[in-house]
């Protein structure tokens, strides 16, 4: 495994994410269990396979590495932070040469650069043509990218980690906040903030794409995606813990929350999966991200059409 010694920016941005709660993995413990427990009938059906893929395997806080190990003869663990992910097989107790570890650009940003000068170049262009030209510029090039294309259909089952509400818009989001302390106009900092919101859908199509070339054409694909984010004194979250553990209710919650504000990112990807995988079945969970704010997750799994 090569790494450069410099992390670039995406890495050293999902570096500092993984960095930024070292008590998490204690307190992700129920959360791993029901993760696994989700996922124990349908290995107990199809018995031993030979190879998983994990995306966004992070440092492993939110996975069972030594469960996953017993039901597939060969895991590959990917992100684009691979130190992390070493020390959370550490962390588990576990041995890194027991696994395949590679560093991965899923969206491809950091192959074209997006990122690079982004506040330099944003503080020369005082106009929304000026931003807009920029922002073409940056991502004509991702047309076509493609992540791990040695490994086309060679999974017999893939599992990614809430990954949709990550590609790309939060580090977005971060810049805005430089570019606001930097005095940029408030309107040119929202419409480069609805703009890339615009294009997440283009992003999470075509990783959705590439994910589906990586699984054979029988494998089977793990999503955990979060789909609200709540403060645990909030009354909705109350009403979540009420109505967890019945997926009719909290499907009941879901359709409610859709005709208030409609398709976020976490839904979306799903959405734009069932296109080219057919759903099979699914839970909720609460993931404790923070002491104070949990996420609610649709755990689902996806078969081939």
């Amino acid at each position: 495994m090569k790494m450069n010694k410099k992390m670039n920016l995406v890495e050293q941005f999902n570096h500092d994410v993984n960095n930024s709660d070292q008590t998490r993995f204690e307190r992700w413990t129920d959360y791993r269990k029901k993760v696994s427990a989700f996922l124990l009938p349908h290995f107990e059906e199809h018995g031993k396979q030979e190879k998983l893929l994990i995306l966004g395997a992070g440092n492993c806080d939110d996975l069972d590495l030594l469960f996953l190990k017993t039901h597939y003869s060969f895991i590959t663990l990917t992100d684009i932070d691979v130190l992390n992910i070493q020390k959370g097989i550490i962390n588990q107790g576990l041995s890194v040469q027991d696994f395949e570890i590679l560093q991965v650009d899923y969206t491809g940003f950091e192959k074209v650069g997006f990122f690079n000068h982004l506040v330099d170049d944003l503080l020369l262009c005082t106009s929304v043509d000026a931003i807009e030209s920029l922002i073409i510029s940056k991502l004509k090039n991702l047309t076509n990218h493609q992540f791990l294309s040695s490994y086309e259909r060679m999974f017999d089952s893939i599992l990614m980690t809430p990954l949709y509400t990550q590609l790309v818009l939060n580090q977005v989001l971060n810049t805005m906040e430089v570019m606001d302390k930097l005095k940029y106009p408030n309107h040119l900092i929202k419409f480069i903030e609805a703009r890339m919101l615009d294009e997440m859908p283009i992003i999470i199509d075509r990783f959705n794409q590439n994910v589906n070339i990586l699984l054979k054409e029988n494998g089977y694909l793990f999503i955990l995606s979060d789909i609200f984010q709540s403060g645990i004194d909030e009354a909705f979250y109350h009403q979540v813990t009420q109505s967890i553990d019945s997926v009719e209710f909290m499907d009941l919650i879901y359709a409610n929350y859709m005709n208030l504000y409609g398709y976020g990112l976490g839904d979306y990807g799903l959405l734009s999966m069932s296109y080219l995988r057919k759903s099979k079945h699914y839970t909720w969970l609460i993931w404790p991200f923070t002491e104070q704010v949990h996420m609610i997750v649709k755990f689902e799994i996806f078969s081939s059409l």
